[in-house]
């Protein structure tokens, strides 16, 4: 026999081909089994929307045994934020509606919120089977999952803008650099025209120490002449 643990819809199939069955005496024994077995917290609830059946799993679920919970009012169980979206389907289900992947918490025995996905099934003479699965650890997985794919999303967000910003401060590095080359190449050309300038002005310099020369040399000329 395995052990997987069914699915709701499986329990619910099961249900029908219980209640179904020709041999009332054997369907009873049998859903009674079903009911006491089931790993899902199972209520039966009467067409005027009262719980007068809960199996064994509340114990596990919600910490209260079959018949302390049949002795609380279950609404002053349920989370504050989900009373609202409860009652509209439960008047869903009243109207026959089936019910299925609804979710709200109830607080347990122990003061905490147990999240439960509920699925119900009308079976007969307007009763209800209401199957409860407890999804706390995989709900508190999903959120945990969620914020480390924000926080993910968030550092790959900052990787991103210090990625941009390294980018723009490479740029400008590079173009400091280009304008640091055309800098340097104009200051290069600016010295060889000093250089050239200098070299003219030795030249001019020496070509006036040259012409004072001849002034000098036809003074003295001049003077010897006289």
């Amino acid at each position: 026999m395995s052990n997987k643990k069914p699915t709701i819809q499986e329990l619910e199939k099961q249900v029908h081909d219980l209640i179904s069955d020709k041999d009332p005496e054997k369907s009873k024994e049998k859903l009674d089994y079903f009911f006491n077995s089931s790993p899902y917290l199972v209520l039966i609830i009467n067409p005027k929307g009262k719980v007068i059946k809960i199996n064994k799993s509340c114990k596990t679920i919600l910490g209260y045994s079959q018949k302390e919970i049949l002795n609380i009012d279950l609404w002053s169980l349920i989370h504050p934020d989900d009373v609202k979206k409860t009652i509209k389907a439960s008047g869903d289900q009243s109207k026959g509606k089936r019910i299925i992947n609804f979710i709200n918490r109830y607080k347990n025995k122990d003061g905490l919120y147990r999240t439960l996905d509920w699925q119900t099934t009308v079976v007969k003479d307007g009763f209800t089977y209401a199957f409860g699965q407890d999804i706390t650890v995989r709900n508190e997985a999903l959120k945990k999952l969620a914020i480390q794919n924000e926080e993910k999303e968030k550092k790959a967000d900052e990787l991103g803008i210090a990625n941009k910003k390294l980018d723009f401060q490479y740029e400008e590095k590079e173009k400091r650099a280009q304008e640091l080359v055309i800098a340097n190449k104009e200051l290069a050309f600016q010295n060889k025209e000093k250089e050239k300038r200098a070299n003219e002005l030795i030249i001019t310099n020496k070509v006036l120490a040259f012409q004072n020369e001849e002034k000098e040399k036809r003074a003295d000329e001049l003077i010897i002449a006289n």
